[in-house]
């Protein structure tokens, strides 16, 4: 990958860390960003710009977390190997305050608390039922650059995840739109703000960088329309078909 930015090597052979425009940085690190491939960098940008700069809202650097941690999130949502280095170069092509610190390769930015909070309370509500935490959902969508624009396909594929891991949406008529607790039973109101939402969405909007959020909870009434409240007496499971 070509870089727009020179390196300049640490000052002594004592030292570790060398410097662009500032942010510490390995030699090796260096070397890995020139072999980076392209279209990874290019999606952990993607990640960078939807995901984290909206948490870069803190008036002072949040010391409580560092570009390494921000690596082992981003590798989680997806799917494949970030490097610190692809975090520093991104938010400091981005004009990102930061600090640094001495002989380290790991930088502090002015990152808002709720970022870690949101997705903690996703994966932790995910474990409770019994359902996997993996963000990139890529194995499900057959041949992106054909459906990518196609809005059935897309609720399709959305219905296929829910069928396949026993997800009940409903349409209850009164407190509208609600999911079935896969642990307690019970049916709980369901909007984007309901941590299965948002699991959900993360899931998918990278498969379709056009779907956003209040289109993509749309989609999930339109499924849940499906799948009225019984008239009858009594709870009853409901299937969830695309």
């Amino acid at each position: 990958m070509k870089l727009d930015r020179k390196f300049v090597p640490p000052a002594s052979p004592h030292l570790k860390v060398g410097f662009i425009d500032g942010v510490p940085f390995y030699p090796s690190e260096y070397d890995f960003l020139i072999e980076r491939d392209a279209e990874e960098y290019l999606e952990i940008k993607r990640w960078v710009n939807a995901e984290l700069m909206p948490y870069m809202t803190r008036k002072t650097i949040n010391e409580r977390h560092s570009s390494y941690g921000l690596k082992h999130v981003a590798e989680r949502e997806l799917g494949f190997y970030v490097c610190n280095a692809d975090i520093k170069l991104i938010l400091l092509e981005r004009d990102v305050r930061f600090k640094s610190y001495y002989e380290s390769p790991n930088v502090s930015y002015p990152l808002n608390e709720e970022f870690y909070k949101r997705r903690r309370h996703v994966e932790r509500w995910a474990e409770e039922n019994g359902l996997a935490v993996t963000i990139s959902y890529k194995h499900i969508v057959h041949d992106f650059n054909k459906i990518n624009n196609n809005s059935e396909k897309i609720e399709e594929h959305i219905g296929e995840y829910l069928t396949e891991n026993g997800i009940l949406l409903r349409d209850n008529i009164a407190n509208k739109y609600e999911v079935r607790n896969k642990m307690t039973g019970r049916w709980e109101k369901f909007n984007f703000e309901h941590p299965l939402c948002a699991l959900i969405y993360y899931k998918f909007k990278d498969e379709y960088p056009l779907l956003d959020r209040s289109d993509f909870q749309k989609r999930l009434e339109g499924i849940a329309r499906r799948n009225p409240y019984p008239k009858s007496l009594g709870e009853r499971d409901l299937q969830c078909n695309p």
